[in-house]
């Protein structure tokens, strides 16, 4: 595997699958430092941003400028639309994802933490998770290792993953020491809402070539955006992330209560 890693202390430029969560606030300007500690070129791309990307250094390659081997280049932009967004290489991309060079950014509305684009999308921020998808097929991965050929068109996923883990690594928590280099955990875990708590927020990003049929058993989830775009709400049992999206949901769960009038109540 391949990664992006974060090259601050504590981390050090340890490896991690997938590469760092991004986080930002609507209107701050953005700045990622990219070294290259790989045997090829590669960059990194932003699908979806407002604003363009202004780049420091490295060469000119297909889509943004890339660092050669031993080399840096330096990507700047500002944040725009809220949302969640896939960050990812823009080099020989059909190798460079498949081998892990992917991550998920966020971008939080300017003036509301607690809403995922406006105010009919506030939520528990206690209860944000984000599940990044993803493929592998192992006999592109032995090419690259050992300097062998492999023809693309030929690609076959065979492993399936979320947050970098495939079962029964999926059901560790956050930061399991028995996985330090797949430090996200990939379930959801929610208490039942009561009336006036806010929904559970989820954040679903597709990094691979492959469409993911996804549900949450026995729940329906309520989708509010696709591609860090603002969507009339609509209820989901089930949803096909497609190659390439995100898309946002809002989840409740709720348990049934009693009023002071002793009425049972279940609510919407």
């Amino acid at each position: 595997m391949w990664s992006y890693a974060n090259g601050d202390a504590p981390d050090s430029g340890r490896f991690q699958s997938p590469g760092p969560v991004l986080c930002a606030n609507q209107g701050e300007t953005i700045v990622v430092n990219l070294a290259n500690l790989l045997p090829e070129a590669t960059s990194v791309v932003f699908p979806g941003q407002d604003a363009a990307v202004t780049t420091t250094g490295g060469a000119a390659g297909l889509f943004t400028r890339e660092a050669p081997p031993g080399g840096a280049v330096s990507y700047r932009f500002t944040a725009g639309s809220p949302g969640t967004y896939l960050y990812e290489s823009g080099s020989d991309s059909a190798k460079q994802v498949e081998m892990g060079l992917y991550g998920a950014l966020v971008v939080r509305p300017a003036g509301c933490p607690t809403c995922a684009y406006d105010a009919g999308t506030g939520f528990d921020p206690a209860r944000e998770f984000l599940l990044l998808l993803a493929e592998i097929d192992p006999d592109l991965h032995h090419a690259v290792e050992t300097g062998g050929t492999y023809d693309v068109t030929a690609l076959h996923n065979r492993y399936f993953t979320i947050n970098g883990r495939s079962f029964p690594d999926t059901i560790q928590d956050n930061g399991s020491a028995l996985l330090p280099d797949q430090p996200y955990g990939a379930l959801v875990r929610i208490q039942p809402n009561t009336p006036t708590s806010a929904p559970a927020l989820l954040r679903m990003l597709n990094a691979g070539v492959d469409n993911h049929p996804f549900h949450p058993h026995g729940n329906h989830t309520r989708e509010i955006a696709q591609d860090g775009r603002l969507l009339a709400p609509s209820e989901h049992f089930g949803e096909t992330v497609g190659s390439g999206q995100t898309i946002d949901y809002l989840l409740r769960w709720d348990s049934q209560a009693t009023d002071s009038s002793g009425a049972a109540f279940n609510d919407d």
